[in-house]
């Protein structure tokens, strides 16, 4: 009867342990989650938005994607390190709520972004609407949802091929914004933005 329970016990760490290969999220390049920005760009941590919101009518969302790099260092002797060089973001879109519905094109854009190895909190800020979705976004209706999900591709200094993990955040579609975070003079101010 013993020896039964432990065939069980074993399958079942079995079982576990092949089910968490196959969860999206085990990438050796992570994104962690979105912080908002101030006008100045940096991260306003006194929020933590789990979605956003966006003026009907505009075409400009910006944010910030903490990024981790679980990639295992190189030997000290090797004279070769494991750090993460972005050269691709890849922006994907689906609304819901929409009517007329309006569909989007997946966006690849050239990056130039640097993780060291081992790093636990790099920041990315950018604009959630790339070039080819502006045109879209402001049709968007009072109401509707935007899903914006981003990935990262690149290499190793080895020259490895790394994608990161998919991350997606939800903007609404509001009439109005009022006390946006990120009002006021710099590059990443948006009053429409909340």
């Amino acid at each position: 009867m013993e020896f039964t329970s432990m065939k069980r016990l074993l399958l079942i760490a079995a079982l576990t342990m092949g089910a968490s290969a196959c969860v999206n999220g085990n990438e050796a390049i992570m994104i962690l989650g979105s912080t908002p920005v101030g006008p100045d760009c940096s991260q306003r941590t006194d929020l933590a938005p789990i979605t956003g919101s966006l003026q009907a009518g505009s075409d400009r969302f910006v944010t910030s994607f903490t990024i981790a790099s679980s990639l295992p260092a190189k030997p000290s002797n090797s004279g070769e390190r494991n750090d993460f060089y972005g050269e691709e973001i890849i922006f994907s879109y689906r609304a819901e709520n929409q009517k007329p519905a309006i569909s989007f094109d997946d966006e690849s854009l050239p990056i130039s972004f640097f993780i060291q190895v081992g790093a636990a909190d790099s920041v990315l800020v950018l604009d959630l609407i790339a070039s080819g979705a502006k045109a879209k976004v402001p049709n968007l209706a009072e109401g509707s949802t935007l899903y914006v999900t981003v990935k990262l591709k690149g290499k190793t200094s080895g020259g490895t091929t790394v994608e990161s993990n998919e991350a997606t955040f939800p903007i609404r579609i509001v009439g109005s914004c009022v006390g946006s975070p990120s009002d006021g003079t710099g590059a990443c101010a948006n009053p429409k933005q909340c």
